[in-house]
């Protein structure tokens, strides 16, 4: 049977940055077991925009275990139809069609695991991420997550404020780390560009060994995941422990997209769909 949309009320609206906005959707009861939704899924949107069927797949940024309602995050790009539509028009209460939750950037949780996960993201990436982190800390009471998050500049970091939270809360489990590209002088964290040898740097920093990590989590543009799976090949990680997420750009059509792949035993089942996306760090990698 084909998946259908469903009109759901916006709830909250909450600006994380100058250009992105998170929804919160508001889940009516006799709908509420459809809506059930995984850390790392995303929800697709529908919009009618002059006269076109516009649809746009965003990755839920909430917990499913603390957040009953998922939200998504979106960020303005330029000339993006949908991602301008939603942060300049959309409002609490207005009504928008969703499909219910899709995707396998996830993985089973237990509460009984003790285990290590390293994730690796950059500007928007962020939005699969911390549904992932909030979900495993929750979850996994003896488990340990390791973040290392890329960005332009301070105020351009996607949930800066969330991220001390969460730090705050599970101080003795979470580690975080800041990486900018373009800092102000007085940025006193990481700077500069993250490639393949500096990533290999900061995974021996927080863990020495490497084979005490269970599960890398990789989730930004094709630059970054490539110098992230460098790395990760070097050290001699099992492709059973990778699982990313990587947004492109599709040439031809002009569109942002997003594939996810998920590795497993070395083989390689890819999804693609159509995504808002962050052209800063492809430029940055690329240059």
């Amino acid at each position: 049977m084909a998946l259908q949309f469903y009109k759901l009320k916006v709830k909250e609206l909450k600006k994380e940055t100058s250009d992105a906005v998170s929804i919160r959707f508001e889940i009516p009861s006799e709908v509420k077991h459809i809506f059930n939704y995984k850390h790392g899924q995303y929800l697709t949107i529908r919009f009618f925009i002059n006269g076109k069927d516009e649809r746009r797949s965003y990755s839920i940024s909430s917990c499913p275990v603390i957040d009953e309602s998922p939200t998504v995050t979106v960020k303005a790009v330029v000339g993006g139809v949908v991602s301008n539509y939603i942060t300049d028009k959309v409002k609490v209460g207005d009504e928008i069609d969703v499909m219910p939750p899709l995707g396998n950037f996830t993985i089973d949780l237990n509460e009984n695991n003790d285990k290590t996960y390293f994730l690796i993201g950059a500007g928007s990436g962020v939005t699969p991420l911390i549904s992932i982190i909030r979900t495993i800390l929750e979850i996994e009471k003896n488990s340990k997550v390791y973040f290392v998050y890329v960005n332009r500049s301070e105020d351009s970091i996607i949930f800066y404020q969330k991220l001390i939270e969460i730090k705050n809360k599970f101080f003795d489990r979470f580690t975080l780390n800041h990486v900018l590209t373009q800092p102000t002088p007085n940025w006193p964290g990481n700077k500069g560009r993250l490639d393949k040898n500096r990533i290999i740097e900061l995974i021996n920093k927080f863990i020495p060994n490497e084979k005490l990590i269970s599960e890398y989590f990789l989730c930004g543009p094709s630059g970054l995941m490539q110098e992230s799976l460098a790395a990760l090949q070097t050290l001699n990680v099992n492709n059973s422990k990778i699982h990313k997420e990587t947004f492109i750009i599709d040439l031809e059509e002009n569109k942002p997209k997003k594939e996810h792949t998920t590795q497993d035993n070395g083989n390689i089942d890819s999804l693609k769909v159509v995504l808002y996306y962050y052209p800063l760090f492809i430029y940055s990698y690329i240059l």
